[in-house]
């Protein structure tokens, strides 16, 4: 933790520097590519990212409400919404 700290402090607060360094860790990438490209970014398939990061986290599945809601906050608007 001590290292992280350092580096969080040495970026003034900055997290991009240790996100990055996370998500293209060989752990990570071996963990949450899924669609085989080395990386993980967009064209990877948002719903089995999420299991596979939540599995990690919780080990248990996410239940179907808790998947619905968070696919919906990562997922483009198509429409406007006319109130």
């Amino acid at each position: 933790m001590r290292y992280w700290a350092e580096r969080l402090d040495a970026a003034g607060g900055n997290l991009e520097g240790i996100i990055d360094a996370f998500a293209t860790s060989p752990e990570a990438i071996s963990l949450y590519d899924t669609n085989g490209d080395w990386e993980i970014n967009v064209n990877d398939n948002l719903e089995a990212l999420i299991d596979a990061i939540y599995q990690a986290l919780f080990n248990r599945a996410l239940d179907e409400e808790g998947k619905t809601f968070t696919l919906m906050l990562y997922k483009p608007v198509n429409s406007l919404m006319v109130v």
